[in-house]
């Protein structure tokens, strides 16, 4: 990934997710990996996991865990986070890609989700959240994997193809767009910050999905 820009508020700049970007009921479990914004209370510029999920009091949680280690902008990176409910844990790893003998910068952060992450509605996205707002990424994604287990820290290679398919979700660039993913662009589609604009288009959008035809005269 290559970043051009941070956000000059507190909103993330979000690499790849499986969130609504909402935090109060099971549907919106998830998780988001980005870079936050010029603003936000953790470090600025710097690599983020926001989590959805189940505490251990049983409540729907948010957390977000920052890792501490910045991501220069204009440089290419490659960029993994393991995310363990069992452990409590994320670890980060953040190689410089314009520097091959470099070694990774890594962290490794306590969280308090213990479960359910994959509960919630939304799919994959890669360069923002399900729903779309302000936290789109600015720059350029080259490939994004997925994997539904712990990986060993030697399986983070950084080229896609030596990447394993097996029960991951891959997305490159360089490859056709997988079965089941579309493009969308732009920036007119986004959120609106005025709240009758956004209560105007979830009504909308209720009505185009209903199961019967409305008619309004």
């Amino acid at each position: 990934m290559r970043l051009e820009s941070l956000d000059a508020g507190g909103a993330v700049r979000v690499i790849a997710s499986r969130w609504n970007g909402e935090r109060l009921s099971l549907d919106s479990h998830g998780w988001s990996l980005g870079v936050t914004g010029k603003k936000s209370a953790l470090k600025p510029g710097s690599l983020i996991v926001q989590l959805v999920g189940e505490d251990d009091n049983m409540n729907t949680a948010y957390e977000p865990v920052g890792s501490g280690l910045t991501v220069a902008l204009g440089s290419t990176h490659h960029v993994a986070a393991r995310i363990s409910c069992a452990e409590g844990t994320v670890s980060f790893f953040v190689r410089d890609l314009g520097q091959p003998e470099s070694a990774p910068r890594t962290a490794t952060v306590k969280h308090g989700i213990v479960g359910k992450l994959g509960a919630g509605l939304a799919t994959p996205v890669v360069g923002g959240l399900f729903r779309r707002g302000p936290h789109q990424f600015d720059g350029r994604v080259d490939a994004v994997r997925i994997s539904p287990g712990l990986l060993a820290e030697g399986e983070l290679a950084d080229e896609p193809a030596r990447w394993p398919a097996l029960g991951a979700m891959i997305w490159d660039a360089r490859r056709p767009l997988p079965a089941g993913y579309e493009w969308q662009a732009g920036v007119s589609s986004a959120e609106s910050p005025d709240p009758r604009v956004r209560a105007m288009t979830d009504l909308a959008h209720v009505l185009l999905n209903s199961n019967e035809f409305l008619h309004l005269h």
